[in-house]
Parts: structure tokens; C-alpha cells; sequence
């Protein structure tokens, strides 16, 4: 079955340094093996083809990444001066990754944020395994990173919310269940964006990826 190699990540139609950034990630397969989260976030991007775009004007909103849902697909922005070819770079584009695998409507949750932070944490431990570290080595390290890894739902929500003050373009901060963000997402968005609670069935992929 065609899956995505070093070669072939090299011709996608992306900008040369997220193709770099990709590979990166890729090597990540190499100690994690087939069911690992590197291999399933590439496996999205060859079989649905995100746009993937550089872009400054992010940071103007405060964001190193941002995924967004569009009508045939999902488009993620990535700020060139955090996302470079290394593994920090590799850990931003993973959980924005996760955000088109979880099937964001637009509005996310902090639920949702949790998530996806587990599924930049599963990857970086799996880039950092390839990289020649040590199992408790890399456990340690992404931990230490990413606190979703080594706390509850409950207790990350509890600490986002007590540190993170409402903001009226972070859809996360407004709701802490997913359920509400997809409901509110379809009132007011409309079906132009959503068909349904879940979305296009052709978008539904991996909500269990970080759980």
C-alpha cells in the first residue's frame, strides 16, 4: 500500500520547509511502527492532502498554529518563525494535525485542545525515541513538555481555565465539552461548514487518537 516515504513527502505540493518539517515528523515512524500517532497524522495528510500554508499574520492573533475547517477540507496555518524542520516545529504541526483528525467544526473546546496536545505529546515521544533516547528518556521529556500527558481532563481543564483568560478569537476558551463547541459550531456556521454533529462523513477520523 502507498504510504507516505522520505521521497515521497519531498514531492508534495507544500512549501519546502513544511515538507522538511513533515520529515521530521516521519522519522517519528521509525521507532514508533505501524500503529504509531506519527505514522497515523501522515497517513491524514496523504490520504486527505490539508492545505498546509506559512503564515506571519497568525502571530498578530497570537498563534504559532491555526487549523481552520473550510467547506472541502481543512486548511492549517503555521507561523514560520515557530515552526522550523526540528522537533519543537514537528510538536506545533502534529497538534494541529490532531485538530483535522479530531474533525474540529470550527469552534474547538478545551476538550478538544487536551486532545490534541496528548497527540503532539504521543509524537514528540516517538520523534525523540528515533532520535536515540531512551524510553523513560523520552516519556520524561515530553511530559515535562506537554502537561496533557501526565494529567487528567479534569485536572489540565481546571488549570487552562484558572490561567487562561477569556479571549473573543479563542474559541477554546468559551467551552470546555466538545459536544457544546460542535453544536454551537453548526447553529452558527451553518451546513456550508457541517452536516450533522460530526461533520462530512468523509471527515470522520480519529477523536480516540489521544485518548
Amino acid at each position: 500500500m502507498f504510504e507516505l516515504t522520505e521521497s515521497t513527502i519531498r514531492q508534495l505540493k507544500y512549501h519546502e520547509t513544511i515538507k522538511e518539517v513533515l520529515l521530521v515528523l516521519h522519522r517519528g515512524t521509525q521507532a514508533g511502527g505501524s500503529a504509531s500517532v506519527t505514522r497515523q497524522l501522515l497517513e491524514y495528510v496523504r490520504r486527505h492532502h490539508p492545505r498546509l500554508w506559512y503564515s506571519q499574520r497568525i502571530g498578530r492573533l497570537g498563534f504559532a498554529g491555526l487549523t481552520i475547517a473550510l467547506p472541502v477540507g481543512y486548511g492549517i496555518f503555521l507561523h514560520p518563525e515557530y515552526v522550523r524542520p526540528s522537533l519543537d516545529g514537528a510538536v506545533i504541526l502534529a497538534h494541529e494535525l490532531g485538530h483535522a483528525l479530531w474533525n474540529s467544526h470550527g469552534f474547538d473546546s478545551s476538550e478538544e485542545e487536551y486532545y490534541c496536545d496528548r497527540v503532539a505529546g504521543r509524537a514528540y515521544q516517538e520523534m525523540l525515541l528515533a532520535a536515540g533516547a531512551s524510553p523513560e528518556e523520552a516519556a520524561q521529556t515530553a511530559q515535562a513538555r506537554l502537561a496533557a500527558l501526565r494529567q487528567s481532563l479534569e485536572e489540565w481543564t481546571a488549570a487552562r481555565r484558572k490561567n487562561l483568560r477569556w479571549h473573543l478569537l479563542q474559541p477554546w476558551t468559551w467551552f470546555d465539552d466538545s459536544r457544546a463547541a460542535d453544536v454551537a459550531s453548526n447553529l452558527l456556521l451553518g451546513p456550508w461548514i457541517n452536516l450533522g454533529i460530526w461533520g462530512y462523513p468523509a471527515w470522520r477520523t480519529r477523536r480516540d487518537l489521544g485518548k
